[in-house]
């Protein structure tokens, strides 16, 4: 054999023989995904509901970071992100659209026309991961490490799923939206062992984790495992004697009140406390890096038990809106022997961080194809020195229910600028500017009082979306701004503050208000409310004529909770045309914005003598008195 020949042979046979053991000296790095978990849905975050103490005991050996964002309100965009490093709206994603087919090549970005009440075109989100997109997954396993995806995908129909970016072994990982088939056995789906009725899909999920943990440390190969829980997207199901348990325990708050949510977060937070258990057990903890970060906010949009899922108050609005409620999350990571147990860190940290940073703290370089959007944490963690100023937001869908218009975000050092897809004027955006370190509920818009940074930061939006090739949302050539002109017209014809609902007309005479609908569902609504914050209770005097029993529901909106979905009490009344006094009490979280009354619920009209509002103590904060105007209590 020639000597070059033996020498290559040699210098094979060595770096062979080193690679498994580089690799076993590696740490294990575990990332965990909850579904939908807000940014005030865990004790350490401060729910006074929510039993987390495992959640509780990640955060006192990690860092937990208090401005921690998801790259998008939605979960498909952000889950991109986590395992890309990029802003998802590099990749064309910008909505949960991860269990529908691919689009036919050649679909255009954005249609012809659009929504006429909508004033810019809204654009086609890709439907997958790249099949060719570099992922830590990948890069992980050609380092040697065995890989694991254990619970939800949402990021492409077959074939799209995690086995093509290095995920050797897989347990859920399809296209679901949420858990297939449900939470509770048996389950529809090609890679989750069955078990017995009724068994939970994430016990079962953490089953398969362990067991996968166990088999890579008797081998000797450092493991890297996605465990992204079903838990708690809807559907809103719970273990019955957990449920049970909740119900008897109420929020000193008076916020988060729904014990479905609650007994699906603790079996999330119990199912983490069996992995902590265990690498205990194996006697490798000390060599486990864990990432936590979740998809997006809360829930605030839904309803289960009587309630909105969870309440992200102090912050605004929830899942599916870019306002803080939407985007802050919980993210904790633990790095033992490096990053200090019980830290809290203000730095400003994005789910596109989560790549660059576990392959920083794993010590494997990056891959000459990768390209980052995110910053590694490591100097944050290692020091407590931020790695950023400012990052970027991209989210150009209107969400009725969650209230959420056409928008592009950043938020740079305390302050936080949205620019609004609005107007008849292409180009001519709104803006809507917070300073979150004065303003965390972002109920002060600051944009005509600082148009000089409103211009300076929106310049940054501009110049993040050309870097990115994101094209900026055309206008809507079908928008019909005479829709948003008959609502000018209705709240220039407010009674006494209040407006009407459409199908609806309102009207005075003889000391009274008459509500008339035309259609199912009649209402009328005020932001002229002087309530402070919190709990009010609404008692109206009305009648009907319409005859049997009407059922009324009385709505309310507040800084913290958003639009009205979700945000409603009933009440009832014999219809035979006399007077009656209905009281209903709201649970409002924060500061009241806005009250709104359906009388009935089928066509006719209703008569209202008065609506007073008391706050939770009964002290009278106003009264609309529909022979005069309203006033203060």
């Amino acid at each position: 054999m020639p000597v070059l020949n033996r020498l290559v042979l040699s210098l094979c046979v060595i770096l062979c023989s080193l690679a498994p053991a580089e690799a076993a000296e590696r740490p294990n790095v575990i990332v965990v995904v909850p579904d939908d978990q807000g940014w005030m849905d865990a004790g350490v975050q401060g729910s006074e509901y929510y039993e987390t103490p495992q959640i509780d005991r990640l955060a006192a050996s990690g860092v937990r970071f208090t401005r921690g964002y998801s790259a998008s309100p939605l979960c498909s965009p952000t889950r991109l992100s986590i395992l890309t490093g990029k802003y998802p709206h590099r990749l064309g994603m910008t909505a949960p659209a991860g269990h529908l087919p691919p689009l036919p090549e050649g679909t255009p970005l954005y249609g012809k026309t659009g929504n006429p009440n909508q004033a810019y075109l809204v654009p086609e989100s890709a439907r997958f991961l790249p099949d060719d997109a570099d992922t830590y997954g990948t890069t992980f396993q050609r380092a040697g490490y065995a890989t694991a995806f254990m619970g939800k995908w949402h990021l492409g129909l077959p074939p799209h799923h995690p086995e093509l970016h290095g995920f050797e072994r897989v347990v859920g990982g399809r296209g679901n939206p949420g858990p297939p088939g449900g939470f509770f056995a048996p389950w529809v789906s090609d890679t989750l062992p069955q078990r017995p009725a009724g068994t939970h899909i994430d016990d079962a999920i953490t089953d398969e984790a362990l067991d996968f943990m166990e088999q890579s440390h008797a081998g000797g190969k450092p493991f890297l495992l996605n465990l992204w829980f079903y838990d708690v997207h809807a559907p809103f199901q719970a273990k019955p004697k957990i449920v049970e348990k909740y119900r008897g325990k109420s929020d000193p708050r008076g916020l988060q009140e729904s014990p479905t949510m609650a007994a699906m977060i603790e079996t999330m937070d119990t199912n983490l406390g069996r992995v902590l258990d265990r690498l205990e057990e194996l006697g490798i903890a000390e060599d486990t890096i864990i990432v936590y970060w979740s998809d997006n906010g809360g829930n605030m949009y839904d309803q289960v038990d009587g309630t909105t899922p969870t309440n992200n108050t102090p912050l605004a609005y929830g899942k599916g809106h870019i306002g803080e409620g939407g985007i802050r999350v919980p993210v904790i990571i633990r790095w033992p022997g490096v990053a200090e147990g019980g830290a809290v860190s203000d730095a400003l940290v994005n789910s596109i961080d989560v790549y660059p940073t576990i392959l920083e703290m794993a010590g494997l370089d990056k891959p000459a194809s990768a390209q980052f959007d995110g910053k590694s944490l490591v100097p944050v963690l290692k020091r407590g020195e931020p790695v950023r100023d400012a990052t970027f937001f991209h989210f150009p869908h209107y969400v009725a229910a969650t209230e959420n218009v056409s928008a592009s975000a950043v938020i740079r050092g305390d302050w936080k600028l949205i620019r609004l897809y609005t107007g008849e004027v292409e180009g001519a955006y709104g803006f809507e500017l917070y300073n979150l370190a004065d303003d965390i509920g972002e109920t002060k818009n600051l944009a005509a009082d600082h148009p000089a940074l409103v211009a300076e930061l929106d310049a940054m939006i501009a110049e993040h979306l050309e870097a990115t090739g994101t094209p900026v949302p055309p206008k809507n050539p079908a928008y019909d701004p005479t829709l948003a002109e008959e609502r000018a017209a209705r709240e220039s014809s407010a009674v006494a503050g209040w407006v009407a609902l459409p199908s609806t007309s309102l009207s005075t005479g003889d000391g009274v208000l008459r509500v008339t609908g035309t259609a199912g569902d009649p209402g009328l609504l005020t932001s002229e409310v002087s309530a402070s914050g919190g709990p009010v209770s609404v008692r109206i005097r009305l009648r009907s004529n319409t005859g049997g029993v009407s059922v009324g529901e009385a709505f309310w909106s507040s800084a913290a909770a958003g639009g009205y979905r979700g945000r409603g009490v009933t009440f009832d009344f014999q219809a035979d045309g006399a007077w009656t006094d209905a009281t209903v009490m709201l649970p409002v979280a924060g500061e009241l914005r806005s009250l709104r009354i359906d009388p009935a619920r089928k066509p006719g009209t209703t008569e209202i003598d008065f609506i007073e509002l008391r706050s939770a103590s009964g002290e009278l904060l106003q009264t609309w008195d529909f022979g005069g105007e309203p006033a203060g209590g």
